[in-house]
């Protein structure tokens, strides 16, 4: 090429592989680097050219690969992983080749997982122990939360965040990433919020303080949060609650920040402590949970609080709605689940569902057929 032409076209490849870069969150490229530094140094020290020029097999090189990371030996925790994070390791190996035009040495010609590693991996996954997932938070640990924040004296900035955070997290369904902070994920922020009374939208930056206490209803808009789509608008009335209300709790945060003078930037889980600016974490919401499900009592609850963390708020929400017998479209469309995985746990494990099931079945067990009428069965 020309150098002038050279050198434009360097210029764009690099914005182009900087936009290939933050097509995912930085924590989950810095990652899929790391793992690709760790597969050239497990090649170079069994003497092997990555790129394994023709005619050579990788897989048998994947599988040796997969089997160190699976022990820990290649992990980054050093200790033994999932079968899920090892087909990521190997994912993130394959798109590295792939990202500069290379093949992805996993497939075969059919463009298929070679199915050495697809056996490999599916070994893996039936001798994984079970998921150990979270229990839904139920209202009345969300309550306590509330309560014991407003009752303490003098009141407590943070606490106060948290209590009114953990109230929008179950109400909204979120996930920690939308309404905690960290350094990988973007919080809801002020201007996300849009209060209303009636009909009619509030001017958050002129409202009396009568109209914020009279607004009817939130909603929040889905900016930059990871897993939501953009534009996206979710909305909630009052609860009926004077402290666990989803409008209640938004008015407050959006109070809190605009007597700070705090940016339409600023995220909702924000506070100040002593002069400094800090944020809601997950960490402190699953530590409110837990304090707050031993002053409800375990026992009542049938939760030990090591069962509980932050993420448990969204399937909270589902639960509640779950058992107010919501439809899972519904439930769903709210939850922005783009899968029924969620629910189908949510409907075992929610009590007040599944007891009644026994009842219908005896009610409605006597049933006769047509004359002639086969039903097809499943091989033993």
């Amino acid at each position: 090429m020309h150098p002038s032409v050279r050198d434009t076209f360097r210029a764009d490849l690099s914005t182009a592989q900087a936009a290939v870069r933050s097509g995912v969150v930085v924590k989950r490229s810095s990652a899929a680097s790391r793992q690709w530094h760790r597969w050239v140094a497990f090649c170079s020290a069994h003497s092997v050219d990555p790129w394994f020029p023709e005619g050579d097999d990788p897989i048998p090189y994947l599988q040796v690969f997969a089997a160190r990371y699976r022990d820990g030996r290649l992990a980054p925790s050093g200790k033994p992983v999932r079968s899920a994070t090892v087909a990521d390791a190997l994912r993130d190996v394959g798109q590295a080749y792939q990202a500069v035009g290379a093949h992805d040495i996993r497939l075969n010609a059919q463009g298929e997982i070679d199915f050495r590693l697809k056996r490999q991996l599916r070994s893996y996954t039936k001798a994984d122990p079970p998921s150990q997932r979270v229990k839904p938070i139920p209202i009345q640990v969300v309550q306590a939360v509330l309560l014991s924040a407003h009752q303490t004296t003098p009141p407590d900035d943070a606490f106060l965040a948290v209590a009114d955070m953990t109230c929008l997290g179950f109400f909204f369904m979120l996930r920690p990433g939308e309404h905690t902070f960290s350094a990988n994920n973007t919080p809801f922020c002020l201007q996300d919020v849009k209060l209303y009374l009636g009909t009619r939208r509030l001017d958050l930056s002129t409202a009396s303080p009568a109209e914020f206490v009279a607004a009817t209803s939130v909603s929040l808009t889905f900016t930059t949060q990871k897993n939501g789509v953009k534009g996206e608008v979710i909305s909630h009335g009052r609860s009926g609650h004077p402290l666990c209300c989803p409008v209640r709790a938004a008015v407050r945060r959006v109070r809190y920040l605009l007597a700070r003078g705090f940016p339409p930037t600023a995220p909702l889980c924000r506070f100040t402590d002593r002069g400094r600016t800090r944020h809601v974490t997950a960490a402190q919401i699953t530590l409110a949970l837990r304090a707050a499900i031993l002053l409800v009592d375990p026992a009542s609850l049938d939760i030990l609080p090591d069962e509980v963390e932050a993420r448990s708020l969204r399937a909270g929400g589902a639960t509640a709605l779950l058992c107010a017998g919501i439809d899972n479209n519904t439930i769903q469309l709210l939850g922005r689940w783009k899968s029924d995985a969620m629910l189908r746990y949510l409907h075992i494990s929610a009590s007040p569902v599944m007891n009644r099931y026994a009842a219908f079945m005896y009610n409605n067990g006597a049933y006769t057929f047509t004359p002639g009428t086969t039903v097809p069965q499943h091989p033993a």
